[in-house]
């Protein structure tokens, strides 16, 4: 019996693995190191530490999904629907005047001057970027098809 075997991933589906894997890293290391502690969500009121803990892992396996089983239409779509609902998140973040106090990145926003100012464009910005590959990659993955 031969096993089948999946297509070669995209380059920009490599990186979006990669992206997805650092930022579920950072989240889990804030919540091993206990930077989220006593901090609440400004959008799902539930501590920071439980949400950035279920997000982490849910990033992280995400992509490994990603990198290790999904076809690269599937990756393509799982990419574009996580960037959707991460600016979605962003913007009703913003809306609900959370602005920079999201702790998403951690212990390196708090440390880092460059990351504290400008960590929620950041964070936006990654999202938007998550959501635009995801939509091109899709378009092109599924007239491939």
């Amino acid at each position: 019996m031969s096993a089948v075997q999946k297509p070669n991933l995209p380059a920009h589906l490599k990186v979006v693995g990669v992206v997805l894997i650092a930022l579920g890293a950072l989240k889990l290391q804030g919540v091993l190191w206990g930077s989220l502690a006593g901090q609440m969500d400004p959008v799902f009121r539930v501590p920071s530490h439980t949400l950035a803990l279920v997000a982490g892992a849910i990033e992280v396996s995400v992509a490994i999904y990603i990198l290790r089983v999904l076809s690269p239409l599937r990756g393509a779509q799982c990419t574009a629907l996580l960037g959707f609902s991460f600016t979605c998140y962003r913007w009703l973040s913003s809306w609900m005047g959370a602005g920079s106090d999201c702790p998403c990145l951690g212990f390196p926003i708090q440390s880092i001057a460059f990351l504290g100012a400008y960590g929620e464009k950041l964070l936006f910005s990654i999202a938007v970027w998550l959501m635009l590959v995801g939509s091109w990659s899709w378009i092109k993955e599924a007239q491939t098809e």
